[in-house]
């Protein structure tokens, strides 16, 4: 497009993730260039045609500041907006994600929880939104629903029963709670 506009990604609870051109963003003082940095959640007033969405105005609901103050804080907000966009189809609603993305990065820039916990979970919960969660009701090898002394493999992933320990590799025993 032209020299002063932004091309932006943007995860939407009702449209799911769409690519919207910034129209002036980068230029001094423009009405668009808080709202659109990376990391922001944002109001924006769309316009669409022929496919192609512009953004005519926007405002910022939450900047995230505390995601500014640390460099690998920063990086791990990139690192949750690259699987977002990763996993998101475009044009498919997708509010849940929306909302894990918005509970990280408040978590993350507040320092409610630490980095590592807050990866964690985000990184589980959104492949279980997804559709990619570990099946843990039944035994990966065998597949018995009634997993006596249940084990785990983190070689594979996978819950097994006692009985398929060798064929599951390296396993950690579980108790009933886990």
């Amino acid at each position: 497009y032209k020299e002063a506009d932004r091309i932006m990604t943007l995860l939407t609870e009702d449209r799911g993730k769409l690519t919207v051109k910034a129209r002036g963003a980068l230029r001094k003082g423009s009405r668009l260039g808080a709202a659109s940095q990376a990391l922001c959640w944002s109001e924006f007033t769309l316009f669409g045609n022929r496919g192609r969405w512009t953004a005519d105005e926007g405002s910022t609901l939450e900047q995230f500041l505390g995601l500014r103050e640390d460099i690998s804080q920063l990086a791990l907000g990139a690192y949750f907006a690259e699987l977002l966009d990763t996993v998101c189809a475009e044009e498919v609603p997708d509010g849940p994600a929306l909302q894990l993305a918005l509970n990280a990065l408040y978590a993350l820039s507040r320092g409610i929880y630490g980095p590592e916990h807050v990866k964690a979970v985000f990184e589980l919960r959104l492949m279980s939104l997804e559709g990619f969660e570990p099946e843990v009701a039944v035994c990966g090898v065998c597949g018995r629903a009634d997993v006596a002394e249940p084990m785990f493999s983190p070689d594979s992933g996978m819950v097994h029963c006692r009985a398929c320990a060798a064929l599951a590799g390296a396993s950690l025993p579980l108790d009933e709670a886990s």
